[in-house]
């Protein structure tokens, strides 16, 4: 799944978590306005770690783009992003 949102700032927060018993993966990948990768973690399951948080690298504010890939996965995850500072 991938969305668009707007990012008025040059980085972005983001956490991902997940609960899972079973192999499989959660894909995380941020590109800035320019399409650039700023962000590209992928968590998998029964493996720690089971979450991730922290700072993008710097992009170009503007409309930001973010896919999640899950492949093979069963179990729960979170995600957020939000403008950095």
């Amino acid at each position: 799944k991938t969305c668009t949102w707007n990012n008025s700032k040059a980085t972005a927060d983001y956490n991902m978590d997940i609960t899972s018993s079973a192999s499989g993966s959660f894909r995380f990948v941020m590109k800035d306005a320019n399409g650039t990768t700023v962000l590209d973690k992928t968590l998998v399951g029964i493996t720690e770690p089971d979450s991730f948080s922290g700072v993008t690298d710097a992009g170009i504010a503007g409309d930001w783009t973010v896919t999640l890939t899950l492949a093979d996965f069963n179990g729960d995850g979170s995600y957020s992003a939000s403008s950095g500072n």
